[in-house]
């Protein structure tokens, strides 16, 4: 049972019991069997992990049926009242393009920020929106741990104490009107509040009802819990039956697992109950060697990585068999420049396209009907031979090409059609060359 205190026992204090996995990933693997129903969530915030834990499983050749890999997100979403859709959030490039434009003409409390940023706000929109994501994951949208942050600050140097307060402020004047000016939620974290508080609402009816199958949560993939996704996790072990699982890392977990219950405890009138299991070998055996630095902040974490690579380079180590991999490039990449720049190096960062949201132009279809157009673009290289196993070349997203993935053999120009012009009616021919113009621009542009 997940929870001391059943709905029938009548009692309004309810005891969340969580599990603590440290290097037991295993264990989770071991969860995995054929179902007809899913009877296990796996929350992973970040898809990177998610395709890992498959890729595991894949392996390991263990079915993966009764497990179902979402975003905590998702989940909330699901248990909060209204549709679903309702609580869709921002992405990233559209938070930040709304914030750039709060900053160019930013009202009377956002422009307290200016004591920590600078006059020219606009100019440090990255550097406000990772301010105002700490703040989620400290504060998690709950007044009394801002009002903690607040007295903190208050207990600081005279200097610092006003810098810090007016931070304060302005983050919380930035998230206010940008919630005013989109329809959508702006972060997780509004979703994650409402569907706990739908959890306390209906007594975990709301849970039952979206996830009538589900016996285990399992939260894996972080190495921060945000404050918004304890107090969620927490209501789904107080208010059902289901239990709560989280696998942790060996440098961060145990000191994850030692304020668990204090940090739920704080926000709520939760009894907490926490388990800690370990396992010291994590149960695997690394081919190469291996060693873990525990930071304090992104920024010494970026440090630490990039000393790390310094020291390799001196020794003679080739640049092209050095690589730093980051859960969130959109988080690292800034800590990661400065921090190459402050050892002399250069940082070339390559991500990955989320499909969901930024789907490839696909090409229209009267382009593949004829076998002749096909062997074109069979020596144009963006398709392979029938029978071959080559992928077609993904095509740019919008006019700049941005984020292309292009074949090292695609041609400068397609050649014309004999016979026929290149315009009229051959939007084909002429879009063939918009691609190739786009995919010109971006090579030249790298």
């Amino acid at each position: 049972m997940a929870n001391a205190h059943t709905r029938s026992d009548g009692l309004d204090r309810r005891t969340a019991s969580l599990t603590v996995h440290v290097c037991r990933e295993s264990t989770l693997v071991s969860w995995a069997r054929r179902s007809p129903v899913a009877t296990d969530l796996v929350l992973t915030p970040e898809q990177l992990h998610r395709r890992n834990l498959k890729y595991t499983l894949a392996d390991a050749a263990q079915p993966r049926s009764s497990l179902r890999f979402v975003p905590p997100v998702d989940v909330a979403a699901a248990v909060a009242p209204g549709d679903a859709d309702e609580w869709r959030t921002l992405d990233r490039t559209d938070r930040l393009r709304l914030l750039e434009e709060l900053l160019v003409d930013p009202d009377a409390e956002i422009e307290s920020l200016r004591t920590a940023f600078g006059t020219n706000l606009a100019a440090h929109t990255e550097a406000v929106e990772a301010a105002r994501e700490e703040l989620d994951v400290v504060a998690g949208g709950a007044a009394t741990r801002a009002d903690a942050l607040r007295e903190v600050a208050a207990g600081l140097s005279t200097p610092a104490a006003r810098e810090t307060t007016a931070l304060l402020d302005g983050l919380q004047a930035v998230e206010l009107t940008l919630a005013d000016r989109t329809e959508r939620a702006v972060s997780a974290v509004p979703v994650l509040r409402a569907g706990r508080e739908a959890l306390a609402a209906t007594d975990g009816r709301a849970w039952e009802e979206a996830y009538p199958t589900v016996e285990r949560l399992s939260v894996a993939g972080v190495s921060t819990v945000g404050s918004a996704l304890l107090d969620f996790l927490g209501h789904v072990a107080a208010f059902t039956d289901v239990e709560v699982h989280l696998f942790l890392r060996a440098g961060t977990g145990p000191r994850i697992a030692e304020r668990l219950d204090a940090r739920l405890a704080a926000q709520s009138s939760l009894d907490v109950d926490v388990t800690v299991a370990s396992d010291d070998a994590g149960g695997v055996e690394p081919s190469v060697p291996a060693a873990e630095l525990v930071a304090t902040t992104r920024r010494e974490e970026a440090r630490a990585a990039m000393a790390v690579v310094d020291a390799l380079l001196d020794r003679g180590v080739s640049v092209s068999d050095v690589a730093v991999v980051a859960r969130d490039v959109d988080r690292y990449e800034r800590p990661l420049d400065r921090a190459a720049r402050r050892y002399g190096r250069h940082l070339s960062v390559w991500t990955q396209l989320d499909l969901r949201a930024d789907a490839p132009l696909p090409p229209p279809r009267h382009l593949w009907r004829t076998a002749r157009r096909r062997r074109r673009f069979v020596r144009w290289g963006w398709c392979g031979r029938r029978g071959d196993r080559v992928r077609p070349a993904r095509l740019p997203v919008g006019a700049a090409g941005r984020g292309c993935r292009r074949r090292s053999r695609v041609a400068a120009r397609p050649p014309r059609s004999r016979g026929r012009p290149s315009g009229g009616r051959r939007r084909g021919g002429a879009f063939a060359r918009r691609v190739v113009a786009a995919t010109r621009r971006r090579r030249l542009r790298d």
